[in-house]
C-alpha cells in the first residue's frame, strides 16, 4: 500500500517543486493536428490551452532566462518556450498563440531544412509536403516581437 501510494503521489510532488524559483524550458517541435500520435507534436488546441495557463505565470525570453539563471538573481520561477527543427507549423499554428498571450519564444533552426522539400518517414503522406520554415519565413518569424531565432544544426544528424 506504501509503495502504490508513493508512486501515485510522485507526479504531484515533482508539480510542487515546478514552481519554485528557478528555470523551466519548454520545449516543443511542431503544432499541428495529426491523424496519428507523434511523441514531437502536439495538437493546436492543446497547445493553446497550455500557452493559456503559462501566460498567467512569468514567461521570459529564453536570453532573459538564462541571464537570470546565471546571474543566480532568480527569487522566482521563470518559463521559456523553445521549439526545435523550425517546422513551418511553428509560423502557421503556434505563433498566432504566442501572439493572443503574448509569449516569447525561440525557434532553433535546421538550416539545411530551409534549403529543401524534406521527406520524414514519421509523416506517411504528409511528409511529402514541405514541413520547415524556408528563408523568407525565418525572416518572418525574425521580425516578430518577442520571437529570437537560433541555429539548431546544419544537418540535424
Amino acid at each position: 500500500m506504501r509503495k502504490l501510494l508513493a508512486t501515485s503521489l510522485l507526479p504531484y510532488a515533482k508539480l510542487r517543486n515546478a514552481w519554485r524559483p528557478g528555470l523551466r524550458i519548454l520545449m516543443y517541435h511542431r503544432v499541428a493536428q495529426l491523424a496519428a500520435y507523434d511523441q514531437l507534436t502536439v495538437s493546436p488546441e492543446r497547445f493553446a490551452q497550455q500557452m493559456q495557463e503559462l501566460a498567467q505565470h512569468e514567461v521570459v525570453s529564453l536570453q532573459d532566462g538564462l541571464r537570470a539563471l546565471q546571474s543566480g538573481a532568480l527569487r522566482k520561477p521563470l518559463i521559456a518556450v523553445t521549439f526545435d527543427d523550425g517546422y513551418l507549423d511553428n509560423l502557421t499554428e503556434a505563433l498566432p498563440v504566442l501572439r493572443r498571450y503574448r509569449i516569447p519564444a525561440t525557434i532553433f533552426i535546421t538550416t539545411q531544412f530551409c534549403d529543401q522539400a524534406l521527406r520524414h518517414p514519421r509523416y506517411g503522406s504528409q511528409g511529402a509536403q514541405r514541413l520547415h520554415l524556408d528563408w523568407d519565413e525565418v525572416a518572418a518569424l525574425a521580425r516578430e516581437p518577442g520571437i529570437t531565432i537560433g541555429s539548431h544544426t546544419l544537418t540535424h544528424p
